[in-house]
């Protein structure tokens, strides 16, 4: 039996990462879930920077938009299916790499990171990722008894799930490499 919430369990036991935003007051209508933010991203729009850790994205904002006015981007948390649907959402308006990581060095400035790869690239790997993610979700929740209501349930499974993840990256990374490639 799959269990019911295998793709948000996936979403929750995958990688996560943190970018930064600004909510969008220039949308009109209802706007889509990528819309009612403003994505930040560096090199007119072509690079999005992502970060491991939320004190990263904070130390990166602080220093590269001191001197903007308006209020400072957001550190906004994406896992890393997550992260693929909006680059597949920013690719359109021309962000087609994603820094992972990179450092700010002044207002306005930035180092490029030793990891600079292409959004069509995220979006492969969070594909190849998705299902062994799910697969692993499935197996671990059966294991979890009495999951029904139960607020620890997703907690528990994480846990069980942890030691698997980054096998399962590795992997993504193996076959998104040979994909590319080939």
């Amino acid at each position: 039996m799959i269990h019911p919430l295998t793709e948000i369990g996936a979403r929750y036991i995958a990688p996560q990462y943190y970018v930064a935003v600004n909510s969008n007051d220039e949308f009109e209508g209802i706007p889509s879930r990528f819309e009612h933010l403003h994505w930040r991203t560096l090199d007119g729009g072509s690079v999005l920077p992502v970060f491991s850790f939320r004190e990263w994205c904070k130390d990166f904002v602080k220093t590269y938009y001191s001197r903007e006015g308006s209020p400072l981007p957001k550190s906004h948390n994406q896992d890393a299916l997550s992260l693929a649907e909006v680059l597949e959402y920013l690719e359109p308006q021309g962000t087609w790499k994603v820094a992972f990581n990179p450092k700010a060095i002044a207002p306005g400035k930035w180092i490029r990171p030793w990891n600079l790869v292409t959004a069509s690239y995220c979006r492969r790997l969070a594909t190849e990722m998705r299902l062994p993610l799910e697969k692993l979700f499935a197996e671990k929740a059966t294991e979890v008894e009495d999951c029904v209501g139960n607020p620890d349930f997703l907690w528990k499974v994480k846990q069980l799930c942890a030691p698997s993840v980054p096998e399962i990256v590795q992997y993504a990374r193996a076959r998104t490499a040979e994909f590319e490639l080939g």
